[in-house]
């Protein structure tokens, strides 16, 4: 049997924001009221290697 740890989710605010660490999933479940949200903006993991649209996502430092 195979156990998935998960984290709680936390969220930094100042001044009316938030940025909330965390599965996304499970942060707007426990730490978003229903009807509260006007932007999320999720970003994606960056620097990867992944071909975007013939651009290679990696830094010329890193190690093939």
């Amino acid at each position: 049997m195979t156990t998935t740890k998960t984290h709680t989710p936390t969220a930094h605010e100042h001044d009316g924001h938030a940025i909330i660490h965390g599965d996304a999933i499970a942060a707007l479940e426990q730490l978003v009221p229903d009807k509260s949200v006007d932007l999320i903006f999720a970003d994606p993991p960056y620097n990867i290697g992944k071909n975007f649209n013939g651009r290679m996502d990696r830094w010329p430092s890193d190690k093939a």
